[in-house]
C-alpha cells in the first residue's frame, strides 16, 4: 500500500469493493445462508475485507492521521490481510471437512505459526525503519520495506495450502466450484504484480472482492445449501456430507425421520397448508437441540425425509429419543392429515460399504425394518442376519434370477373326506450362497416393486408343471397343485395364453393346477376381474387365498367362480371364541352352498384340526401335518403316508 499525491483513485476503488462486499453480506443474510458454519466463516472473511478497505481509505489521508495514525492504520491493514488468508484456509478446511486430520493439537499449532511470524514482523515494524513498510515523519510518505516479502509469503502460503486442499478433494466440488475457489490465488498474484509496476493502481483488495463474488456465486448459493420450503439444509448438501464422510473415513452419525404417508400430504391438503406442515415438522430439526450438541446439523431430503448429523453418537441418540417423544406428545397433526412416522439412527461409513448402499437404504428403510419401538438404532441390529438379508435383498434377487437359485417347496394339503394328502401348495424359496434358504416373505414384496416378480412367477409355474409331467407324480395320486401368482400377473392380458403355452409344453391337464389370488386383490374393483374370468372360462381353476384378511365384496365373491376358498390363519388363531365359531360355521356353510371347496391354512395342533373338521372344511394345510418340503422330501412324505 503506497500513499499517493492523488488519493481519488484509491477511494473510488475501495468504495466499489465495499459496495460489492456489503451486497454479498446482505444477500447471504436475506437468504439465511449464514446458518451453515462454512458460510459463517466466508461471511467473516467478507467482514474482515470491508474493515480492511476502511483502513485502506483512512491511510489515504495522511495529514489527518499524522505519523502515529498512519503507522497504526497500515499495521492493522497488513494484519487483516494475513487474517483474511488464514481464514480462507480455515474456510476450505471446513468445506472439505478435513478437520479429522487436525485431531492432534500440534497440527493446529502449526497452522498458526506462519501467521504468528508475520504478526511479529508487523509489530516490530515501528521499531525499525524500512522493515515491512516505512513512513517518513517529515513528508508522511509511505514506502515498502525490505522484508515486505515475508508478509506476501505468509499470505500466499495460506492461499496455496487452501488450493492444495481444493485440488486434493476436488471430488467434493463441481468443476466450476473448484475453479472459483482457486481463483483467489491468480487474482491476488496478478493484482500484486500490477500494483508493483503501477503503484497508482491499487487493486489488491478489489481483486479479493472479485474472488469472493465468484465463490459466492458458485459455492454459497441458497439452491446448493437450503431447501426453500423448510429452510433446512437440502439433499445436495447432505450428499456432500455423506461423500466427505466416506472419502475421509470419518465416523458420522445420522438420524433419519421418515413421514411414511407423505404422498397423502398434498392429496389431503392444499399446497400452502402442506408447505406449512413441512415447516412445522422442520422445527423439530432446527436449533432446538443445539443445547445438546453444538455440531448437530439438519437436512430435508425431500419426499417427507428428514436427516440430522452429529459426530457424537450418544448425543444424537439422546436427541432421537427426545424427538420421538415430542412427535408423540405434541400436536403436529392436522385435522385432515395424520402423519405416520418412523425414526432410525445409523452410523456411516461403518454400516454401509459405500454411498450408494447408504442412500438405497435411506430411500426405503421404513419398509425394511420393524418399527415396533419409537426409534430403531441400526447399530444395534446391523449384524442381525434378517437385517442383512433385507438390506441386500435386491442383489440377492438379481443373483438368484441370473443363476436360477430359486427352488420350489411343496406343502402337503390334507383331504378330510379321503383321509389322505391329495394336493399341495407350491412355495418358492431362494437358496442364497451366504444365507441358505430365504422365505418368500422377505423377497416377494421387493420383487413386486421392482418388476422382477414376473420372472419368478414363470420359474415357479414352469417348475411345478415340469414336476407334474414326471412319471413319479402319477404315483403320488395328487389331484392338483396350488400355485401363487403375484398381483401384477393378474393384470397381464396375456396371462391365460402364457399359462396355456406352458401347460402344452409339458402336456399337463389344466385341472392339475389351481392359481391362487389373495382376497385383498379379489375384493377390490379392478380391471383384473376380466382376466380372472378369462382364466376360468379357459378351464383354469382359481383359488381365493387368505380369505378373512380383507373386506370381501359378497356380490363379486359370488360371481367369480373360485374353485377353492382358503381360510386365513388369522381366523384359525381366533377360532376358540364362541362368536368366531359361529362365523366360521356360517362361512363353511356358505362355501358349500356355492358348490365350492374350502381349505384351512395355518393349522398347528390336533385340536385346531379337529375343530375345523367339525366345522365342515374340505382340506387342511399347516405345520400340524407338514411344513413346506423340498421336492424330493415332499415325494418321500406323500409315498410314506400313502401306504399307511
Amino acid at each position: 500500500m503506497i500513499f499517493l499525491e492523488n488519493a481519488t483513485n484509491i477511494v473510488y476503488l475501495d468504495i466499489a469493493s465495499i459496495v460489492l462486499n456489503v451486497l454479498l453480506l446482505v444477500s447471504m443474510f436475506i437468504k439465511e445462508i449464514y446458518k451453515r458454519k462454512g458460510s459463517r466463516i466466508f461471511m467473516l472473511m467478507i467482514l474482515l475485507s470491508i474493515i480492511n478497505i476502511v483502513f485502506d481509505i483512512l491511510s489515504s489521508y495522511p495529514e489527518t492521521l499524522q505519523y502515529n495514525g498512519l503507522m497504526a492504520v497500515n499495521s492493522i491493514y497488513f494484519i487483516l490481510r494475513l487474517l483474511t488468508s488464514f481464514f480462507y484456509l480455515i474456510y476450505i478446511i471446513q468445506l472439505t471437512d478435513v478437520w479429522v486430520t487436525f485431531k492432534n493439537k500440534f497440527y493446529i499449532f502449526l497452522l498458526f505459526i506462519p501467521f504468528i511470524i508475520g504478526l511479529i514482523f508487523i509489530l516490530l515494524n515501528p521499531m525499525y525503519d524500512n522493515f515491512i513498510f516505512n513512513i517518513n515523519k517529515d513528508t508522511l510518505k509511505y514506502s515498502l520495506g525490505n522484508f515486505i516479502f515475508i508478509i506476501y509469503i505468509v499470505f500466499m502460503f495460506y492461499l496455496g495450502i487452501a488450493a492444495i486442499y481444493v485440488i486434493k478433494y476436488k471430488m467434493f466440488f463441481t468443476r466450476y466450484q473448484e475453479i472459483t475457489l482457486i481463483s483467489i490465488i491468480p487474482l491476488s498474484l496478478i493484482a500484486a504484480i500490477i500494483q508493483y509496476f503501477i503503484p497508482t493502481l491499487l487493486i489488491e483488495l478489489f481483486s479479493t472482492s472479485i474472488a469472493f463474488y465468484l465463490i459466492s456465486a458458485s459455492v454459497e448459493t441458497k439452491e446448493l445449501i437450503v431447501d426453500e420450503r423448510t429452510n433446512l439444509r437440502n439433499l445436495s448438501n447432505f450428499h456432500g456430507v455423506v461423500k466427505r464422510s466416506y472419502a475421509l473415513k470419518r465416523e458420522t452419525h445420522v438420524l433419519i425421520l421418515k413421514i411414511e404417508n407423505y404422498s397423502e400430504l398434498y392429496n389431503l391438503l392444499n399446497y400452502d397448508d402442506a408447505v406449512a406442515y413441512l415447516k412445522r415438522m422442520s422445527l423439530l430439526f432446527s436449533n432446538r437441540y443445539k443445547g445438546i450438541d453444538q455440531k448437530y446439523e439438519t437436512f430435508y431430503l425431500d419426499q417427507g425425509l428428514f436427516a440430522a448429523t452429529s459426530y457424537d453418537y450418544n448425543k444424537l441418540r439422546k436427541i432421537s429419543i427426545l424427538m420421538s417423544e415430542e412427535l408423540e406428545n405434541k400436536n403436529i397433526s392436522m385435522a385432515e392429515y395424520k402423519p405416520k412416522k418412523s425414526i432410525c439412527l445409523l452410523t456411516m461409513p461403518d454400516v454401509f460399504k459405500n454411498e450408494s448402499e447408504l442412500f438405497k437404504f435411506i430411500s426405503n428403510y421404513h419398509t425394511r425394518l420393524d418399527f415396533d419401538k419409537n426409534v430403531t438404532f441400526l447399530n444395534d441390529i446391523v449384524k442381525n442376519e434378517n437385517f442383512i438379508i433385507q438390506n441386500d435383498i435386491d442383489k440377492i434377487i438379481d443373483e438368484a434370477l441370473k443363476k436360477q437359485n430359486f427352488e420350489v417347496f411343496y406343502q402337503p394339503i390334507y383331504n378330510v373326506k379321503e383321509n389322505s394328502f391329495t394336493s399341495a401348495e407350491a412355495l418358492v424359496r431362494i437358496k442364497a450362497k451366504n444365507y441358505g434358504y430365504i422365505s418368500p416373505l422377505k423377497f416377494i414384496p421387493y420383487a413386486e416393486k421392482t418388476g422382477r416378480i414376473s420372472d419368478i412367477d414363470k420359474f415357479v409355474l414352469e417348475s411345478v408343471l415340469k414336476f407334474i409331467s414326471e412319471d413319479i407324480f402319477n404315483d403320488l395320486n395328487i389331484d392338483f397343485i396350488e400355485i401363487n401368482l403375484s398381483v401384477a400377473e393378474f393384470g397381464n392380458e396375456l396371462l391365460t395364453e402364457e399359462i396355456n403355452k406352458i401347460l402344452a409344453k409339458y402336456s399337463v391337464e389344466r385341472e392339475k393346477i389351481n392359481i391362487e389370488i389373495t382376497e385383498s386383490v379379489a375384493s377390490t374393483k379392478m380391471e383384473i376381474d376380466d382376466h380372472i374370468m378369462n382364466l376360468c372360462n379357459k378351464g383354469i381353476r382359481i383359488s381365493l387365498d387368505d380369505y378373512g384378511t380383507g373386506y370381501s365384496n359378497i356380490e363379486r365373491f359370488s360371481k367369480i367362480p373360485f374353485s377353492i376358498i382358503k381360510i386365513d390363519k388369522t381366523l384359525v388363531d381366533n377360532s376358540e371364541t364362541e362368536s368366531m365359531k359361529q362365523v366360521l360355521k356360517n362361512t363353511f356353510s356358505m362355501i358349500k352352498d356355492l358348490k365350492r371347496k374350502s381349505v384351512v391354512e395355518g393349522i398347528e395342533t390336533k385340536e385346531q384340526a379337529d375343530r375345523f373338521i367339525d366345522f365342515g372344511c374340505d382340506y387342511i394345510q399347516g405345520f400340524y401335518y407338514s411344513k413346506p418340503l423340498p421336492k424330493q422330501d415332499f415325494i418321500n412324505f406323500i409315498l410314506k403316508n400313502k401306504n399307511k
